[in-house]
């Protein structure tokens, strides 16, 4: 989960954006933050100490990956802490909202391989797997022979 190694020098708040330096496979990309949450960051960002955006971000030892493993932890507890609050009961996790996000994406008219890059990923397989096309999205596309007069 790259949130839980992401450093306070790698989000731009006033462009509303970041980016991952050492994502999956070692690659770099930038990710884009809504405006208003970019607010919000802004003033948790002025109120933490230390490199990362998350403390728990910085219980590493030296040559390991321990603070991975304890950010991706503690990520999750607080999503499920959040989740039962808010009284959802549906399974939830920081890899579902990856897929929502891509989901949403596609049904709102981006185009796939802009999602493709937004996620990070090499294969154009990789990101359909992640938009969840729908029985409704086959059969409601126009068809480009009706538009021959």
């Amino acid at each position: 989960m790259e949130v839980a190694k992401l450093e306070k020098k790698d989000i731009f708040l006033n462009l509303n954006k970041g980016i991952v330096r050492k994502g999956k496979g070692k690659k770099q990309r930038m990710f884009y933050i809504s405006k208003s949450l970019s607010l919000q960051l802004k003033k948790f960002v002025q109120s933490t100490k230390g490199k990362y955006l998350f403390n728990f971000a910085m219980r590493s030892e030296p040559g390991t990956n321990r603070y991975f493993k304890n950010g991706v932890r503690q990520i999750q507890r607080t999503l499920k802490k959040v989740k039962e609050d808010a009284g959802v009961q549906k399974n939830a996790s920081p890899h579902k909202f990856r897929h929502s996000y891509a989901t949403h994406l596609f049904q709102g008219g981006t185009d796939i391989l802009k999602i493709k890059e937004l996620l990070g990923h090499s294969n154009i397989a990789n990101t359909l797997v992640y938009t969840h096309f729908t029985k409704v999205q086959v059969e409601d596309h126009a068809n480009p022979l009706d538009h021959i007069n």
